[in-house]
């Protein structure tokens, strides 16, 4: 008997990109024996766009909607960027799976320019503490405007001029499609050297816990290398007190029966940065470990 599966999304271009990867991992490994519906649900995140994301004061802004259509049983699973999930989850819901990592490198988007080559005062889009620290770590000369919307939306923005460059994420471009950012020049920062949010890159299955049946399927396309990565970054991120308005990050690497594992920690003045490597056994106690290197070498989250 075929098993019809109803996934819920944010309605974005992205989202839905991230969507058909899911529909097509499951395709990939279950054929005719599911079927797939995509249900469309508008999250707070998607209804304000114009504060930025530190400033909103909550977690979740992305999630919550989704998360009650799970709790009320109108979705079999939530898909998320991982990069959105809060790092603890409302009773009865759990992280049910992850998808493969994509290259979890920040870009840096202009009409043209380098980055080093932008002119002192230039205009920087970015609604994240956690990108504004790190651009002004390289260049302090720059301006940083607050920008949200979808990712399309703001490469329009930056196309109109409103901003001289943006920072996003490559695996938000590369999901997006060539077609919306193929007229612009895109400058790579590579994770160990802009550390990006935890979770970026990775597409996340949240799932009730109850739903045995959802969890069975889900076993057949986790990715384990990206779990045990993910893990690893969002302990540090819970152990730092995690959200928008923390300018954290944190980006982990499996290799072997090893894990590496770089943090960051910003405020409005000062950035932190904190590297380690252990057993891939050990995510959580990395994740720690990684949180209180960090704390050690900061007066951000002193009282």
């Amino acid at each position: 008997m075929t098993k019809h599966i109803i996934l819920g999304s944010r309605g974005s271009p992205l989202a839905l990109a991230q969507v058909k990867e899911v529909s097509d991992a499951l395709a990939k490994a279950f054929g005719s024996e599911i079927t797939v519906e995509v249900r469309v649900i508008k999250t707070l995140g998607d209804k304000n766009t114009s504060q930025p994301l530190d400033k909103l004061g909550r977690t979740g802004i992305f999630v919550k909607e989704l998360e009650k259509a799970l709790l009320d049983e109108k979705i079999d699973i939530a898909v998320h960027s991982m990069k959105d999930l809060p790092v603890t989850f409302p009773p009865n819901l759990i992280l049910g799976g992850v998808l493969p990592r994509k290259n979890a490198s920040e870009v840096i988007v202009t009409r043209g320019e380098g980055f080093m080559q932008l002119t002192s005062g230039s205009k920087v889009g970015t609604g994240s503490l956690r990108r504004k620290a790190q651009i002004l770590n390289y260049r302090e000369d720059l301006e940083i405007i607050p920008i949200r919307g979808n990712l399309n939306t703001r490469l329009r923005k930056l196309k109109e001029g409103l901003v001289d460059a943006l920072v996003t994420a490559w695996a938000a471009l590369h999901r997006l499609g060539r077609k919306y950012w193929q007229e612009f020049r895109l400058e790579f920062f590579s994770p160990w050297e802009f550390v990006p949010a935890a979770g970026q890159g990775v597409i996340a299955l949240e799932v009730l816990e109850s739903r045995k049946d959802i969890l069975k399927l889900l076993s057949k396309i986790i990715d384990v290398n990206t779990y045990l990565a993910s893990l690893t970054e969002r302990t540090a991120i819970k152990e730092l007190g995690g959200g928008c308005h923390l300018g954290a990050g944190a980006y982990a690497e499996v290799c072997d029966d090893r894990i590496k594992v770089k943090g960051m920690l910003a405020g409005e003045n000062e950035v932190v940065y904190a590297e380690l490597e252990g057993d891939v056994l050990e995510a959580v106690e990395l994740g720690e470990t990684i949180a209180r290197m960090l704390k050690s070498e900061s007066a951000i989250l002193e009282p």
